[in-house]
């Protein structure tokens, strides 16, 4: 009896919104006055604009963690009651927050655009190389991360290099679609 119920009540909500339509018309059934395209204004916050923001925001994060490194120079042994914790370092938290970011933005940008991806004129579209790029340094940002040194002093693995290698990557994934 309970369904029975919910199903009447469901018609009647969508007649009733059926009906609003049409008393929103006028009487003669002319076009409704709408106002002018000069008048729209895009709103701050979309989910194409999140994309945006997570991907500026995982190349700024990137930048952060770049310019914190700490002073050890490659090669040189460091004591191991000299060495401290590498991952309670500005650098480190700013490299997790680029890789956070990047993924997040790979993710946002497929749910997004993915008719974008999939009409795709094929690999030299930007929009398929804006991915691509995106994806490379998301996973260098995650692959430097993982490879870092646990302690300040230890041997650093070259994850430096990977690390730029996404930074260029992302930046140039941005510039093709700024």
């Amino acid at each position: 009896m309970k369904r029975a119920t919910h199903i009447v009540w469901a018609a009647a909500a969508c007649l009733a919104l059926g009906a609003q339509g049409a008393w929103a018309a006028d009487a003669d059934f002319k076009k409704l006055d709408l106002p002018d395209e000069g008048h729209f204004e895009e709103s701050w916050f979309t989910a194409d604009k999140l994309h945006m923001y997570l991907g500026l925001g995982s190349m700024a994060a990137a930048i952060v963690a770049a310019t914190t490194a700490p002073d050890v120079p490659e090669g040189v042994a460091v004591p191991p009651s000299q060495r401290k914790n590498a991952r309670k370092t500005t650098h480190h938290i700013a490299a997790l927050t680029a890789a956070a970011l990047g993924g997040a933005a790979v993710l946002s940008g497929l749910i997004t655009h993915w008719d974008d991806i999939t009409n795709s004129y094929g690999i030299t579209d930007p929009d398929i190389l804006h991915m691509i790029l995106g994806i490379v340094a998301t996973a260098a940002y995650v692959w430097t991360v993982t490879n870092g040194p646990q302690k300040v002093g230890d041997p650093s693995k070259g994850h430096s290099g990977i690390g730029i290698v996404g930074g260029a990557a992302m930046l140039t994934a941005i510039a093709l679609e700024w």
